[in-house]
């Protein structure tokens, strides 16, 4: 078997939507292959779309120049070992990743995905192509994170923002940031973002 990387529907779509790490990747793995029933996912969702003629034609070009994975009798008996092995575990995943699981284990393919659940099939070769975050943006995003959750309760449980301004503290505590107002009343103006002021939202990260 000619390639090393099988791609799921979701990494196609996001190819068709220009994502710029994912055609990195593309551009830089020649060995790439399309499963049988990826390919009649994306036609499925051509149909349905508003453009139906000029999405399935897209498809006719993407699938004319890439190798297209069929799968057969090796295949099924893969899918129904994955199947089973969920099955035992209590945690299934949709039909169609099934196969395209399948069809990644039985030729040992990487399989390319953002559905986190093909995780959870054992001896499955897996990643994402999500764009690479330094550590200081993921650290950035986890405060942003929380800064939500700090809001949203805010409004709908008093107690809950309290709680989840400790956690803030515990996590970040000598990066939150105070105003001149909040200090005095002992509310950081994370919580007082809630309000949508210009002044408050200047002070986020």
């Amino acid at each position: 078997m000619n390639g090393e990387f099988l791609l799921d529907t979701n990494v196609v779509i996001r190819l068709f939507a220009h994502d710029l790490a994912v055609k990195r990747q593309f551009d830089a793995n020649p060995d790439v292959l399309l499963p049988i029933f990826v390919l009649g996912e994306l036609y499925y969702g051509a149909q349905k779309s508003a453009l139906a003629q000029a999405n399935c034609e897209r498809i006719d070009k993407f699938a004319a120049r890439i190798i297209v994975l069929t799968g057969d009798v090796a295949t099924a008996y893969e899918f129904g070992r994955i199947k089973n092995e969920l099955r035992l575990k209590g945690r299934m995943i949709p039909e169609n990743d099934l196969w395209i699981a399948a069809l990644a284990r039985q030729y040992d393919l990487i399989l390319v995905s953002g559905d986190r659940h093909f995780a959870e099939v054992d001896n499955l070769r897996w990643e994402s192509w999500s764009p690479m975050r330094s550590r200081r943006d993921a650290e950035l995003a986890r405060i942003r994170e929380t800064k939500v959750r700090i809001s949203e309760a805010f409004y709908h449980d008093p107690e809950l923002m309290v709680e989840h301004y400790i956690e803030l503290q515990r996590r970040h505590g000598d990066r939150l940031v105070y105003s001149t107002e909040s200090r005095s009343a002992g509310v950081p103006e994370d919580a007082r973002e809630a309000g949508g002021s210009e002044e408050d939202s200047q002070a986020m990260p």
